[in-house]
């Protein structure tokens, strides 16, 4: 029969009004019933009294015999029977009025008041509120023959025969009694509207956490009938597109690194024997001029492309996560004061000035004296991998050479602090263009393609040293210097271990 029936769906807006609809209704039905129980219960304890009081003016009766139809008995008879009870008359056999707070005659005959001898009779006479009871209670001679009559009438009512106390507490329950089916019937209907909505909320609510823990191995399976439930049927849809989207990017992104990986391995043996051979050649006496300088070009080539199939290769370990952070002793001053050195020979061919301060000594490094570093502790050992870190000061050096100007300068400054060493590299180029402080270590980023055109770049260096820092514990930025040029600073926590 298809696909089923598809299931009704009430917007949040309707199921609020008929909320407020069903609330009216039920406190409007509670409190009439409550009333109308309340009568009839008033009705019923008040027609109770009145049988009590007309079993004691029975007894009444009984007890004074005959004596009751003389008219000096009126005053007993209107004390036990006030005139706010009701009304009572006493008669001769034949119904003729005596005396009594009634004084018409009830009855025509003999006949008609024995018929109605000692039979009670209750009349409602205030709708379903009240009624009176009414009995005729016969009087007997020493004799025991009928000498005559007394008829009484109770009115009864759910008020009648309480104190005032008790009247006004009753008025009060029944005004508050409406305002109390209000709240009960608000806080029911109001609580089962909100686990319409908060069940949903919830549930959408964690599926987002799960994705933002980047999990999407779950189900949506709440189900709601208003607009919820169509938003978390959407939200299961877009999980469901999200997770095949994210599982073919990842796909992807595996087959790029491995083929990077592959591409960066199988093209170091060609290019070694490219480089053999032009090497070669480069040392023949008798090169002619065009061939040795066709020798230069392919050696410089190779060596770009060395390096390029080399950061690729490294780019593909740090995503892999192939790579380790081994940390060791390491003499910090000796290992900055090689590597400048180094630098400066990197340097030497576009007069570009490297220099080092190290802790707050400032100067090139050729120029730190040692024992002023000895006082400062600047020989202190620290724990930290020397390779990773060489890594990261030759990216960062890389990249300032290729922005420098011919005789300009880069300054590695590094501080020894006792949570870790807080490194600068600055040079006196262009530096970064307005806004791309924060884009700079995107993989292959370039930013301004006048700053890069024949400057060979690939936009991986800042992308290597940033994922370096981060697997080291390590953070990184980037920004412009105040007097020119560009300034990028890293942070790494190392351990320090004082030599003796």
């Amino acid at each position: 029969m298809g696909e089923g029936k598809r299931r009704i769906r009430h917007s949040i807006r309707k199921q609020m009004i008929l909320s407020v609809i069903l609330i009216g209704v039920c406190s409007f039905a509670a409190t009439l019933a409550t009333y109308i129980l309340a009568a009839h219960l008033g009705v019923f304890a008040g027609q109770q009294r009145v049988m009590q009081k007309g079993a004691k003016l029975e007894a009444l009766v009984r007890a004074q015999g005959a004596a009751v139809l003389n008219r000096r008995s009126e005053t007993s008879l209107t004390k036990a029977f006030p005139r706010t009870l009701g009304v009572y008359e006493v008669m001769r056999p034949d119904g003729t009025p005596l005396y009594g707070s009634e004084t018409h005659r009830l009855y025509d005959s003999a006949q008609s008041v024995a018929r109605n001898l000692n039979i009670e009779n209750v009349q409602p006479v205030r709708g379903m509120i009240g009624g009176t009871v009414t009995r005729l209670t016969p009087v007997l001679g020493a004799s025991g023959a009928l000498v005559g009559a007394v008829y009484y009438a109770f009115s009864f009512h759910p008020f009648g025969g309480n104190t005032d106390f008790f009247r006004v507490s009753l008025v009060i329950v029944m005004l508050m009694t409406p305002f109390f089916f209000i709240g009960l019937f608000t806080y029911l209907f109001s609580r089962r509207l909100s686990r319409k909505v908060n069940g949903p909320v919830q549930t959408l609510m964690r599926a987002i956490q799960k994705i933002q823990a980047r999990d999407l191995d779950f189900v949506v399976e709440e189900k709601s009938d208003n607009e919820l439930g169509d938003l978390l049927e959407a939200f299961e849809k877009m999980r469901q597109d999200l997770k095949e989207a994210l599982l073919r990017q990842w796909a992807l992104e595996e087959e790029r690194r491995e083929l990077l990986a592959a591409i960066s391995h199988d093209v170091r043996t060609p290019l070694t024997m490219i480089r053999g051979h032009a090497e070669l050649l480069d040392e023949m006496d008798e090169l002619p001029s065009t061939a040795a300088r066709y020798a230069e070009t392919i050696l410089r080539n190779v060596d770009r492309v060395t390096h390029l199939m080399s950061d690729f290769h490294t780019v593909a370990e740090l995503e892999r996560g192939q790579f380790a952070i081994r940390p060791r002793l390491v003499a910090l001053r000796e290992f900055l004061g090689a590597k400048v050195v180094e630098y400066q020979t990197w340097a030497a061919a576009d007069v570009i000035r490297v220099d080092l301060s190290y802790g707050d000594v400032p100067g090139g490094v050729n120029a730190v004296d040692e024992s002023e570093l000895l006082s400062r502790g600047g020989t202190g050992l620290v724990m930290m991998d020397p390779d990773r870190f060489a890594q990261i000061l030759d990216n960062l050096i890389a990249n300032a050479l290729r922005f420098t100007p011919r005789h300009g300068q880069i300054h590695l400054s590094v501080e020894q602090r006792e949570d870790g060493l807080s490194v600068r590299v600055q040079d006196s180029g262009r530096g970064f263009m307005a806004g791309d402080e924060s884009k700079v270590f995107r993989k292959f980023y370039q930013s301004d393609p006048s700053r890069t055109e024949g400057e060979h770049h690939r936009g991986l260096g800042l992308y290597i040293v940033k994922t370096l820092v981060e697997a080291c514990g390590g953070t990184i930025a980037a920004r412009n210097a105040p007097t020119g040029g560009a300034i990028v600073e890293f942070f790494l926590p190392v351990s320090p271990s004082i030599g003796p």
